[in-house]
């Protein structure tokens, strides 16, 4: 069983009484859960939480709801030793997940995609839909860190750092895979890109010149010159997710079909995000 120490005068209010003594897990958490303020702070928060996702998904047409929150925060307001712990690693997992899905786009000078549109952080989708959850998971971390220390509890229990170990296992080999995958593919993809290079830069001037166009007009030009390439097989220009022109398709007939070989972002002078795709013969 989990034991820890606590001072007495925290289970008891004496404050002349300053001996110390062996509790239960049991113990503890039914102590917590009807006099540790922060425990009750965070497991009403998170549960507000939830309920605030709900309400935001009921009047917006972005649906994302942390299961976890609800789940987490019934337990942990009954003073759960394991779900605080959980919380905490799935907190500031989703941190750590968070921050890289902003950083690493902007680094590369690209955008996010949010609500089924290109933004960076120009745009108020940014701030509300990208940095605001993140500030909102480190705000829970936070609390959660305080509420464990404030309880005097050991985060790096050995059954903790079993399954956090099996965590990382499985996701670090996951990532070693893809990352293998894209370094075998890499080389292969940068000759083909290499060799089409002049027709992928003409229609990369083409979107800055026509970007602002209704329609994309004067199509016909780029498009002989994309069917004079035998190194093109398919490109297409996306003005949003989820909508595209394709200026040459040599796949449709012939059910040949293969990864994105090429795929770059251009931003238009008028600050819209365009991208641009590329399936490149060998």
């Amino acid at each position: 069983m989990i034991c820890l120490r606590l001072d007495y005068l925290r289970m008891h209010d004496d404050p002349s009484h300053q001996s110390r003594f062996v509790v239960m897990r049991g113990q503890e958490e039914s102590w917590a859960a009807k006099h540790c303020r922060l425990t009750r702070i965070l497991g009403i928060s998170m549960i507000a939480g939830f309920v605030f996702q709900i309400a935001s998904a009921i009047f917006t047409d972005h649906l994302q709801v942390d299961i976890f929150l609800i789940i987490g925060g019934i337990s942990i307001l009954k003073g759960s030793q394991a779900w605080l712990r959980f919380y905490i690693f799935f907190t500031i997992l989703m941190c750590v997940s968070q921050f890289i899905g902003i950083v690493v786009p902007l680094i590369k000078g690209e955008p996010l995609e949010i609500s089924h549109k290109w933004v960076d952080y120009h745009d108020l989708a940014f701030w509300l839909e990208a940095a605001l959850p993140l500030g909102f998971y480190i705000g829970f971390a936070t609390l959660c860190l305080v509420t464990l220390k404030s309880r005097q509890l050991v985060f790096w229990t050995r059954t903790c750092k079993r399954w956090i170990r099996r965590v990382i296992y499985v996701v670090g080999a996951i990532y070693l895979i893809i990352f293998i995958l894209w370094l075998s593919n890499r080389k292969s993809y940068q000759a083909r890109v290499e060799q089409a290079k002049p027709s992928l830069q003409a229609v990369e001037d083409y979107v800055n010149t026509y970007a602002a166009s209704s329609g994309y007009p004067h199509t016909e030009t780029l498009k002989q010159r994309l069917a004079d390439d035998p190194s093109i097989l398919q490109v297409s220009i996306y003005y949003s997710p989820n909508s595209s022109m394709t200026l040459i398709n040599r796949n449709e007939h012939d059910g040949y079909d293969e990864d994105w070989h090429y795929e770059h972002f251009v931003k238009t002078t008028s600050g819209n995000w365009i991208l641009i795709r590329a399936k490149l013969k060998e």
